[in-house]
C-alpha cells in the first residue's frame, strides 16, 4: 500500500509541476525497483528516463536500449536488463553448483481459463535462453 501511495504522490506532483523527476539523484536499488512499478504507456517517458540512468551508471548496455524500451529481450541481457525490458519474474528457481548458478525466472499468469507463462534461463546472470 505503502508503494502505491508514494507512486501516486509522485503522479500527482509530476501532472501539477511541483516536482521534477530525476533518476540521476535515485539509488541504484531506487532505479530496479522503479523500472518494475512504472507500466503503462502514459508512463514511458518516466520508464525511459529510468532505463536511460541505469544505462548511464553501466548497469544496461547501451545497444540494448532499444530492445529493451519495446519490452524485448535478447540472449547475453543481463538481469537488470531483463527487469528493465519484463518487470519483476512472479518466482525464481535457482539452482547452484560448483560451477555455475542456473536460474529460471517465471512470469506470466495462471487461471482456470487461461495460461500464459513465460520462462527465462540465466547462466552465472546471462540470459540463455526463454521459453513460452
Amino acid at each position: 500500500m505503502r508503494n502505491k501511495t508514494a507512486f501516486f504522490a509522485l503522479l500527482l506532483a509530476l501532472g501539477t509541476g511541483c516536482a521534477s523527476f530525476d533518476p540521476s539523484a535515485m539509488s541504484n536499488r531506487q532505479i530496479e525497483n522503479q523500472l518494475t512499478t512504472f507500466r503503462g504507456p502514459f508512463l514511458s517517458e518516466l520508464r525511459n528516463g529510468l532505463i536511460a540512468e541505469a544505462a548511464a551508471r553501466g548497469h544496461i548496455k547501451p545497444e540494448n536500449v532499444e530492445t529493451i524500451t519495446e519490452k524485448l529481450i535478447r540472449i547475453g541481457f543481463n538481469k537488470w536488463e531483463v527487469v528493465a525490458a519484463l518487470g519483476s519474474p512472479k518466482d525464481i528457481n535457482r539452482t547452484v553448483t560448483a560451477a555455475t548458478t542456473t536460474e529460471q525466472w517465471v512470469y506470466g499468469f495462471v487461471s482456470q481459463y487461461y495460461d500464459s507463462m513465460f520462462y527465462v534461463y540465466f547462466r552465472n546472470g546471462i540470459v540463455t535462453s526463454w521459453q513460452n
